[in-house]
Order: C-alpha cells, then sequence, then structure tokens
C-alpha cells in the first residue's frame, strides 16, 4: 500500500545529497528510520520515492504541474553568506552566495522562460577521487541534466558573452562588467545559444572558450561561434579565462576579450615583428647578467638531483652569498644583490639553523627574503611572482623549492609535456621580464640514463623549455659531480666537496681533472700496497680500472721514478728516498740514502734523470738502426768503474753483469761485463 507522506519531509531528508549516476538520491528513511543506512530512494527525474523497508511510497510533484519542486525546494531552503571556499580559491566576488546544509554552494540554472531548470552544487573541498562540482540530476536529457539552462550573470548589455564555468563566468564579468550566461559545459553552449543569442540584438557577443589541452574547448566554442556569427575569443595559455585572470590578472583577460575576432578570419593571425640578419648584427645588447658567473645566467635554469644530495642547502648557499657578495660554492666571486628564496618543503626553525651554521659569527643579511609559502601557479602564484620582483629590482636570484610545491595540480585528461612545457614556460617568461635567474629545485628519476640531463623527474618539456640544467649526482667512487648544460653556458662538470664547518659546497676543480688525479693515485696505491710485482691485467682486476687507462698511465709513474717496470710486462713500486749530494763535475759526492734498491732487473728509464746535474754522466745517445741518437740520456750511477770510457748506469757491480743487454736483447740472463763491454753501444759512441 502507497503511504501518503509530506513532501517537504522527503525534501528535507535528501537535501544537499548528490544523485548517482543513475539520477537517484539515496538517504535515511524520515520514517522507519532505516535500521540500514540509506534505505530511502528518490528519483529526482520523475520525483517518485520509496522506502526499501517500510511501506513509504510517493511522488514530489504532486498533481504534475510542477516541473521542478526538488531544485526550488533545495535552492529556497539555502542560506546566503558572504563568501565560500571554492570563490576564494577561484578569487571571485560574486554578488550572492548560497550554500545548503552541507555546505555546498548553491547555483541555479534557468531556462529561456526563466524557470528554474536544475541546481549546480560546489563543495567547500574537493576530496581524492571526487569531484567538486555536480549537478541536481546527471540522468536527465542525455546525462546533463542542464540542457538549455544557463547561470546568468547581470552585467551591462553593451556586451554578451557566452562560457563555460561559474568561477570563468565571473572572471570574465570582472574584467569587462558584461552581462555573463554560464552554460555549465562545452556541450551546453550551443543548447542555450540557440534561445540567447536572439536576445539580444544590439549587443557584442562574444563566445570564450577554453583553452583544453586536448582541444575540445577551443575546437567545440569556435563551432559555437561561426555557427552563430558571433565573435571568439581563448586566452592565450593552458585554462580558462578565471586561470588566466589569477596567473595574468584582470587586465590580461579584458585585452583577449576586446580583441575576440570571427573565427577563421583572416586577422585572427597576426605575424609578429621580426628583423633581418643585417639589422640584428648592427645591435648591441647587453651582456647577460650572472648570479654566480659561468654557472648561474639570468634566465630559468633547473637543479636536479635525487632525495637528500643536498640540492637545497646549495641553493639556500648561493642565495646566501649573493646577499652578502660573496664567493659562491667557497670559489666564484658574485655581485651583490636582493636574493629570494622559496623554501617550500622547510620550516623557519630548519632555515634559522642552516642560515646560522653558514654564517658562523657573521651578521645575517637583510637582503635574502625567505619564504616557506606560496601560492601555487594558477592560484595567484604567478602573479605573486611578477610583483615581488617588481618590489625588488636590485634581485639578482629567486630559487623555488621545489618544483611540486608551486606548479599546478596534473589534470586526469592533460597532457604532461604540455603540463611541464607550460610550467616551466611560466616561470621563464617572469624570468626573462624582469631579467633575473630563476633556479628551480627539481628532483631526479630513479632510472638512470646514457645522458645524465635526460633523467630529470617528468617529461621532456621541462628540460625543452629551461634556458639550463644542472644536475647533482655522486659517482662509482663517490665524489660529487656537478654537471652543466645551457643556452649560455659552457657544457663543464665539477666536483663538489661538501665542507661541514661552512656547511657548504666547494668546487674542488673540474671533474675531468680531480677523476684523472684520483684514478691515477688508484692505480699508484696498488702497486705500493702489493707484495710484489702486478702486470697490468693483475693491476685491471685487483682496481675495476679500464685496461687502456692503466697501460697509458703506468709509463707516466715511470717517468716519475715511483714504479719501475721489470721483465716479462710486471710493474712495481719503488722508493726513491734521499739522493744525498752529487757533487761537483768532476766528484761524485755522497750517495746519500737511496731508499729501498730497485730490482736488478728493472727497466731503467734514463728521462728521469735531468742532464748536466750530478756528477760525470755518460751523455752519449743510444743509438738507433739509423745511426741517429735516441734523445735518451744515460744518467749518473756513483762509484761505476769506467769499464766503457765513462760511467754506466746499466753495470751492475755486484753481479758483474750489464743489464742494458738484458733488457735490449730480450735474455734471461744478463751479459757479463767484460763481454757486453765490447759490444757497448754506449762505449762506442764515446769513442772509447
Amino acid at each position: 500500500m502507497t503511504h501518503s507522506f509530506d513532501s517537504e519531509v522527503i525534501q528535507t531528508a535528501i537535501a544537499g545529497k548528490a544523485p548517482d549516476a543513475g539520477g537517484e538520491i539515496r538517504a535515511d528513511c524520515p520514517k522507519c528510520g532505516g535500521g540500514q543506512r540509506d534505505t530511502l530512494g528518490v528519483n529526482v527525474t520523475t520525483g517518485a520515492f520509496h522506502c526499501f523497508r517500510c511501506d513509504l511510497r510517493g511522488n514530489l510533484k504532486g498533481n504534475g504541474t510542477d516541473k521542478k519542486p526538488l531544485a526550488q525546494f533545495l535552492n529556497d531552503q539555502a542560506r546566503p553568506v558572504n563568501t565560500h571556499p571554492y570563490a576564494e580559491k577561484k578569487q571571485i566576488q560574486p554578488n550572492e552566495i548560497r550554500q545548503d546544509q552541507h555546505g555546498n554552494w548553491i547555483i541555479p540554472f534557468m531556462d529561456q522562460a526563466g524557470r528554474l531548470q536544475t541546481i549546480q552544487f560546489i563543495k567547500p573541498e574537493k576530496k581524492p577521487g571526487e569531484k567538486d562540482k555536480f549537478f541536481l540530476s546527471k540522468a536527465k536529457n542525455g546525462g546533463m541534466g542542464f540542457k538549455g539552462a544557463a547561470h546568468i550573470i547581470e552585467g551591462s548589455e553593451d556586451t554578451i558573452i557566452w562560457c563555460e564555468g561559474i568561477a570563468t563566468g565571473w572572471s570574465i564579468h570582472h574584467a569587462t562588467g558584461a552581462t555573463v550566461l554560464c552554460c555549465g559545459s562545452k556541450d551546453n553552449l550551443d543548447p542555450v545559444m540557440a534561445w540567447s543569442v536572439g536576445r539580444y540584438p544590439d549587443s557584442k557577443k562574444i563566445l570564450a572558450g577554453d583553452n583544453d589541452k586536448s582541444g575540445d574547448g577551443q575546437r567545440v566554442g569556435a563551432a559555437a561561434a561561426r555557427k552563430y556569427k558571433i565573435l571568439f575569443a581563448c586566452p592565450g595559455m593552458n585554462g580558462d579565462f578565471n586561470d588566466m585572470a589569477i596567473d595574468a590578472g584582470l587586465d590580461a583577460v579584458k585585452k583577449v576579450l576586446d580583441n575576440a575576432k570571427v573565427p577563421g578570419q583572416a586577422d585572427d593571425v597576426k605575424i609578429p615583428d621580426g628583423i633581418n640578419a643585417a639589422d640584428l648584427l648592427k645591435k648591441i645588447f647587453p651582456d647577460p647578467r650572472w648570479a654566480v658567473k659561468g654557472v648561474l645566467p639570468e634566465g630559468l635554469t633547473i637543479l636536479g638531483g635525487k632525495p637528500k644530495a643536498g640540492k637545497s642547502i646549495l641553493a639556500l648557499n648561493l642565495c646566501l652569498q649573493i646577499a652578502l657578495g660573496g664567493k659562491a660554492m667557497q670559489v666564484i666571486p658574485v655581485e651583490q644583490g636582493t636574493t629570494l628564496y622559496l623554501a617550500l618543503e622547510d620550516v623557519q626553525r630548519r632555515l634559522k639553523e642552516r642560515i646560522g651554521r653558514m654564517l658562523e659569527f657573521d651578521p645575517a643579511p637583510d637582503n635574502l627574503l625567505l619564504f616557506t609559502e606560496w601560492p601555487r601557479l594558477g592560484e595567484g602564484g604567478a602573479r605573486a611572482l611578477d610583483k615581488i620582483l617588481a618590489d625588488n629590482t636590485d634581485t639578482r636570484l629567486l630559487v623555488i623549492d621545489t618544483l611540486a610545491k608551486i606548479r599546478p595540480p596534473s589534470k586526469s585528461n592533460g597532457n604532461l609535456y604540455s603540463d611541464d612545457y607550460a610550467v616551466i614556460d611560466t616561470l621563464k617568461r617572469i624570468a626573462d621580464k624582469h631579467e633575473v635567474s630563476v633556479l628551480i629545485v627539481h628532483h631526479l628519476r630513479k632510472m638512470e640514463g646514457d645522458d645524465v640531463f635526460d633523467t630529470f623527474s617528468g617529461t621532456l618539456g621541462l628540460t625543452g623549455a629551461a634556458d639550463g640544467l644542472m644536475v647533482m649526482r655522486r659517482n662509482g667512487t663517490g665524489q660529487m659531480i656537478f654537471s652543466l648544460r645551457g643556452r649560455d653556458v659552457e657544457e663543464q662538470e665539477y666536483v663538489l666537496e661538501f665542507d661541514p664547518w661552512m656547511f657548504s659546497w666547494k668546487i674542488a676543480g673540474k671533474a675531468v681533472d680531480v677523476k684523472s688525479t684520483d684514478e691515477k693515485q688508484i692505480l699508484f696505491d696498488c702497486l705500493k700496497d702489493a707484495d710484489g710485482p702486478m702486470t697490468p691485467k693483475e693491476i685491471e682486476d685487483t682496481t675495476g680500472l679500464r685496461g687502456h687507462y692503466i697501460r697509458k698511465t703506468l709509463p707516466a709513474l715511470l717517468k716519475e721514478g715511483t714504479v719501475q717496470k721489470l721483465k716479462r710486462g710486471q710493474y712495481q713500486y719503488i722508493n726513491i728516498g734521499n739522493n744525498g749530494n752529487n757533487g761537483n763535475n768532476g766528484n761524485n759526492g755522497n750517495n746519500g740514502n737511496n731508499g729501498n734498491n730497485p730490482d736488478e732487473s728493472a727497466e731503467i728509464v734514463p728521462e728521469l734523470f735531468p742532464p748536466d746535474t750530478t756528477g760525470n754522466n755518460c751523455r752519449e745517445q743510444l743509438k738507433g738502426s739509423n745511426d741517429k741518437g735516441s734523445g735518451a740520456i744515460v744518467p749518473n750511477v756513483p762509484n761505476v768503474p769506467t769499464l766503457c770510457g765513462n760511467n754506466c748506469k746499466y753495470a751492475d757491480l755486484e753481479n758483474m753483469v750489464c743489464i742494458f743487454e738484458l733488457i735490449t736483447g730480450g735474455d734471461d740472463e744478463p751479459t757479463p761485463l767484460d763481454q757486453a763491454a765490447e759490444n757497448c753501444p754506449a762505449r762506442k759512441g764515446a769513442g772509447s
């Protein structure tokens, strides 16, 4: 049996609840109380309601003549308020805001006869996985529930403007003072314009489209404008006119709308001013400004690194040194100026501690401005940056730490590359406008790449729009490598060392130089710590150094006199020690302390010993097959008998053998001195 029940009681029970995809609202039954949740179902299209547990049945439409009793009831029950969180977020000031008992902003949509068709609800905050806006009925009229209905913002009828969203409509109204018809979506533009365009025969009429990344807003909007022969305008940035108002201001919105065109007109396209090559070469441009000479020019640079790599410490220290007019990374002198540091992942307590450690006992500068909060781009962040740079014209460096804290949330239907490029392009325009260096701190992805500059988290849209790139990463030996690449920066790499006393990074040198020195030291230490001689292959297996590098570096160690080469390609560390006093040209002086003696079978490298500096040296050049000297100087060895008429380094007096015969002839045993002397090229060269 159908039970009669007061419709207002039912309407109160479901007030503020959103319908599901089928156009039904579920609520607790006001008669039986449910026992289970949401036993009452109300169809917002037909007005029929019933409880699944008791006999409560009925229809909210009464005699069927009142087409929208539920929408009207909810609209009437809403109470006026001064503001709403959504309006504050979108930076709009509607003439009237009404909200229901749940805090939803209630926005009426009217048909061509001025009758209430439906209501749009806007939640005070958006929860994860939920939409912040919905209409009373999604089931009616092809799932839209408001086809042909619009929310009208009254204003001057000199200009009439159609748009999609409520926030967009209010931003347009604030900028122009015009009457604005908010249609709710791109698909409702045509149904609303079908009855409303003819109402304003003498007005300037503009369709304000959204600049969606998908292009749908522009395509549908331009098609509707062409159909009804009115003007069309679209913001010159990703988003709608509300986004443009927040980022660029109402004047920018008005300028775009004032220049609206009929879609397809030839004058839609304006060719920018250009210059020919001859005139370009005659122009004189000022040198680019540098925040850090050779490292950080004006423009936008991205600093990337793994989490906790020390990026923030580097960025803060750069700001501090520029504010003081000190030295960046303890090496590069910088010009003094104001610096702005957006430490959006920090708190003031940590900043105080870090700056205190960097300064020690020096006074803190008042031209380093610190912020731990900043509005996001799309929510006023860009305009705030523009204003603070305009207020501080001597600013040399602006640091944004980190990018994730200032970029707008990604849209589910957006293009990731376009999103990334648009964010960097927005910040780059600010940097170029104020001729300042903007440094953005960002993270690297976990996966390594062949090119370190391809490891930034995100798409190539980030790195493609930036002027310069910096990467901090540790190499296989634990060194912090600081890599640079940019339009105005020579590509290079430095090694950074962390100075705990100054709490800052310090440039230790160019990475190629430091790396070469470190690898050479590894090779040297390997031979020094070895129990005996080693081959290049054994050195490679022990150290992990490349074989080519080892074979290239060993001759340098031989030349330095710290390593000797034995037979069959073995190498051994030697300690030269103190060579004592070699005396004058006629006196060999004393032998001093020679440390540990080289192996008797070792190859002696004459180039290690400079000529004309010790005793009576054999100065004959060893002859080659072409009888021309090789340029190798045979060094002096004290107390060697004049078997060849000169002192000879090749004589092993203890064993009375000639080492030269061994290293040139390849014999297993050296030739006795008396036999070697007969064929000694050094002796023949001396004419003895």
